[in-house]
């Protein structure tokens, strides 16, 4: 019986590397940034009904971590995130509008995405009203300091 020519070889020990590693730990240069903006714009803009911008990220493997490290290193990539965020804002308004839809769904996403909220924002230019505080010049006899002892 002859043993094969690798039997006696030491076995390398299996380094198991992500199935999605180069993916989600992609190397972001500003060029790579920059056609990321442009197709992410493109992606929203060709199909009306889509109204979700995280789906764009979530197809591409991008977690919201990478998009806010993105948004802080590329004034283009942040300008064309803002727009598409508007975009999606107007989408999910006339979505609900036209009652397409959950209409509570639609108005909970225009709270938490898009900071909409019942209640008006106060005016800046508003008199606000003042409290006044008075205070005594002197002291009165009850109010002066003790020597913290219980009475007796």
């Amino acid at each position: 019986m002859t043993k094969p020519p690798n039997a006696n070889a030491k076995k390398r020990a299996i380094i198991h590397i992500g199935k999605y590693e180069k993916e989600v730990l992609k190397h972001w240069t500003p060029e790579l940034i920059k056609a990321l903006a442009d197709d992410m714009l493109d992606w929203f803009r060709a199909d009306s009904s889509r109204i979700w911008l995280q789906d764009y990220f979530n197809d591409r493997l991008i977690s919201r971590n990478s998009i806010t490290r993105i948004l802080n290193r590329d004034s283009y990539f942040a300008e064309i995130y803002t727009i598409c965020k508007s975009i999606q804002e107007s989408r999910l308004f006339h979505a609900g509008f036209r009652g397409e839809g959950n209409i509570n769904q639609v108005i909970f996403a225009l709270k938490n995405v898009s900071k909409w909220r019942n209640e008006p924002k106060e005016d800046p230019d508003k008199e606000q009203p003042v409290e006044i505080v008075m205070r005594p010049m002197q002291l009165a006899e009850s109010d002066k300091p003790t020597d913290n002892k219980k009475p007796r």
